[in-house]
């Protein structure tokens, strides 16, 4: 220690009253010596205890919590000491890291808890978790013991951990990005692994990054079992909206979980949930919390950023136009910019919209999709496409068929189908007949009547009371009987077999090892060709057979060309319906050509 005249420009500062600022950001108190100077000090002095101690306590730092004095964001990210990223960092990027570390007293006292950030591939969100979990071990390094300070025993190991969709996929961020930005950060290298008190990891640990403070930043897959049996103190869900969803499970919200009650049973609100991702469908775990993330008291900061925003804010070129409510690409800049983005004329942008405006807004737009290979190009189409004129749905709030329900052609084809379930799914009902031919000798198929019948495990479905709806509409004149029935479900012979004992035809068929009976119904209403309801029920607790018919049709994914399926936690019981109606209607009609019943 032979800097006498800089160790004595230090003055001690008296300590921050946490509650005279609760209500403000905080802001560190003024520094009573330069930057350059600091640094030397730090250089000359940090093998010093008695010397660092001095120098927290002038900066309004708990000297018996920190070992060493804690830099913010800003010198983080932009520090030639630290992570050096000036003219490298993108100023959304650099904005959105600030923001989440706004803090009161101490940067693990911090406004928010977690953060979502929804951003379009290629914005750079590996980079920017990779800069958050190198400032929280920055943090943790920094204190003199991380055990002691969240609440543990001293012999505990606490974990920084990344999740993706696959360890390997977690290990290639973690050494390609976090290790990476350590390797060639300044403040870690000062202190090499030889050392007792050191901020590099172990070199020859090639699975984790181990630290000497018994503290690591670690890999994890996608299996939420992974978080168990870590001390947990922040936790990253990496590419989230790539993560499996199913009817029954949500891959990313299961993982969210596990880290939240690890997290919340052991540090209060110490630890933080970074979650990164392009979101896929509109009811995903990445919207959930990006909705969760819009109410001014809530603990989560949401950012949605388009890979145009976070690449070209500063465009100057051309721009293409598009109507992010309709998803269409204009030909032209609009005169009304109501609902419509400008987006910098980037060839491979362009190419992307002009395939699949929906998929682009998905993937570079950040926008999720009700689907992710949505079978319909233009689903807004189905809703557009039903008979304004038909206003009335035919089943009142009792599940009774209403007075002026009658058949209006007695001499046409009638098919029934029925997408059959017993519990959790709902069964699902159409009724429609042939409405004629077109100018171009297609088909023309008119629904009567789609119904939806839910079951639950304690209440399961009655499959007879399918049966007497069927009875019902026979007697109510329409011929059933002169027309088809046909089944696609569980348990569905039993009706076949009793229903063809009482003299209708029946088969089975399948809505789903084959495309055909949806490529008809899409071509059907492509052409406007299928006369359809869309109605709200008269139970006001319940959307309509025929809205949840729009809904599922307006959702449906095409799997790899092989099979038309409803998107995770959705339905097509009443679209299976009508496919299968509308699918016997128009391939009878081929191999019969017009068909009438007399």
């Amino acid at each position: 220690m032979n800097q006498p005249d800089l160790i004595d420009t230090i003055k001690i500062v008296p300590l921050i009253d946490i509650d005279e600022v609760a209500q403000t950001k905080w802001i560190p108190p003024p520094k009573i010596i330069t930057e350059e100077q600091e640094t030397q000090i730090l250089k000359l002095g940090e093998d010093d205890d008695v010397f660092i101690r001095m120098l927290l306590e002038s900066r309004g730092i708990n000297s018996d919590v920190w070992r060493w004095p804690y830099v913010d964001t800003k010198d983080w990210l932009l520090g030639q000491r630290y992570l050096n990223l000036s003219g490298v960092i993108r100023k959304p990027v650099y904005d959105d890291i600030v923001a989440f570390f706004e803090y009161i007293g101490c940067p693990w006292n911090r406004r928010y808890k977690e953060a979502v950030f929804e951003e379009g591939i290629g914005s750079g969100k590996s980079f920017k978790t990779s800069c958050i979990v190198t400032y929280f071990k920055h943090l943790d390094l920094c204190l003199r013991e991380p055990q002691k300070f969240f609440g543990v025993d001293k012999t505990s190991k606490l974990a920084i951990m990344n999740m993706s969709i696959s360890e390997r996929n977690a290990v290639k961020v973690i050494f390609s990005e976090i290790k990476q930005k350590i390797d060639n950060c300044p403040w870690f290298n000062e202190r090499p692994w030889e050392r007792d008190d050191a901020r590099m990891p172990d070199p020859n640990c090639l699975s984790e990054l181990r630290f000497k403070n018994n503290t690591f930043i670690i890999p994890g897959s996608g299996n939420w079992r992974t978080a168990v049996g870590y001390n947990i103190i922040v936790g990253v869900i990496d590419e989230a909206g790539s993560f499996r969803k199913s009817d029954n499970s949500d891959q990313a919200d299961d993982i969210y979980n596990a880290l939240q009650r690890r997290l919340g049973s052991r540090f209060e609100d110490k630890g933080a949930i970074i979650t990164a991702g392009s979101p896929m469908y509109e009811n995903d775990f990445l919207e959930i919390k990006m909705n969760e993330s819009q109410d001014p008291q809530s603990k989560v900061l949401g950012r949605r950023r388009t890979l145009w925003e976070s690449k070209y804010p500063d465009w100057k070129g051309d721009f293409f136009y598009v109507d992010r409510v309709q998803r269409r690409l204009l030909d032209a800049k609009p005169k009304d910019m109501k609902d419509i983005d400008a987006i910098p004329m980037i060839p491979f942008l362009y190419k992307a919209f002009k395939a699949n405006v929906t998929k682009a807004y998905r993937d570079f737009g950040a926008r999720p999709s009700s689907a992710i290979n949505s079978f319909f190009e233009n689903p807004s189409i189905i809703f557009e496409r039903a008979n304004k004129n038909r206003d009335k749905d035919p089943i009142d709030a009792l599940g009774q068929f209403k007075p002026w329900f009658k058949c209006i052609d007695v001499n046409a084809f009638h098919a029934i189908h029925v997408d059959l379930a017993l519990s959790g799914d709902a069964c699902g009902l159409a009724l429609g007949h042939y409405g004629g031919i077109t100018d171009e000798g297609s088909v023309i198929v008119y629904i009567d009547l789609m119904i939806r019948i839910k079951g639950t495990p304690d209440a399961p479905i009655r499959i007879s009371k399918v049966r007497e709806i069927i009875y019902a509409l026979q007697a109510m004149g329409f011929p059933i009987k002169q027309g088809l029935i046909t089944y696609d479900g569980f348990q569905s012979s039993d009706s076949l077999q009793i229903l063809q004992s009482k003299g209708y035809t029946v088969e089975y068929l399948s809505v789903d090892r084959t495309t055909l009976p949806y490529c008809n119904l899409k071509e059907s209403i492509n052409e406007n060709r299928l006369d359809y309801y869309c109605v709200k029920s008269d139970n006001s607790d319940e959307p309509s057979a025929s809205q949840v018919f729009v809904t599922e049709c307006s959702k449906l994914e095409e799997i790899e060309g092989k099979k038309i399926d409803h998107p995770p936690k959705g339905s097509k019981d009443v679209a299976d319906g009508v496919a299968g109606v509308v699918h016997n209607i128009v391939e009878r009609s081929k191999d019969m050509g017009v068909i009438r019943v007399y």
